[in-house]
């Protein structure tokens, strides 16, 4: 198999994992990068349903039919690494090519998992500052409910006794009550 018109140097040295597979899924290419990856040196001649517990026969077989009439699928596949003991969120791409009369998938694969934690961690975020606000609304009505109330009363009792009287000086200060708390229940 020759990679010289694909420019295999910057496929192999790309930092993205690169695979080739033939219609049967069987892999025909893989750069270092998806080597390391899928922590099996080497990929060439594995079945794509061979380095990934959760990838059926069927799996490929679907694929294949898919690319055939697409072209081009991109899915999202949850990937276990058993020596780093985590799931990988892989962003994979598969375009279909005819060269030569051999009938290929090429896999472009992205490591999402990074960006879908950070979304995760975004969204909870989210809604715990949705939360608060919501608290914090709620804070703010009550307080201001609190408030309202006596200070109605206080109000009443101002006028009540600017009208009893007829003191300048009990007029000035009831005035002066209800000048504040206008500006307190606004």
């Amino acid at each position: 198999y020759n990679l010289s018109n694909f420019s295999s140097y910057s496929i192999e040295n790309s930092q993205l994992p690169h695979l080739w597979i033939d219609n049967s899924g069987k892999i025909i290419y893989a750069n270092k990068i998806s080597e390391d990856l899928f922590e099996q040196h080497p990929l060439k001649d594995t079945f794509i349903y061979r380095i990934s517990s959760d990838i059926s026969i069927n799996d490929w077989n679907k694929l294949w039919s898919s690319l055939l009439k697409n072209d081009t699928i991109t899915f999202i596949h949850k990937y276990y690494s058993k020596k780093h003991d985590l799931i990988f969120t892989l962003k994979v791409q598969c375009n279909y090519f005819n060269y030569n009369n051999i009938e290929y998938c090429q896999m472009v694969i992205i490591d999402i998992t990074e960006l879908v934690e950070t979304n995760i961690k975004l969204n909870r975020e989210k809604e715990k500052a949705k939360e608060s606000e919501r608290l914090k609304t709620a804070f703010l009505s009550n307080m201001s409910h609190e408030i309202r109330t006596p200070m109605n009363a206080i109000v009443g009792f101002a006028d009540i006794l600017n009208m009893m009287t007829d003191d300048e000086s009990i007029k000035e200060y009831t005035k002066i009550i209800s000048e504040n708390v206008d500006q307190l229940l606004s």
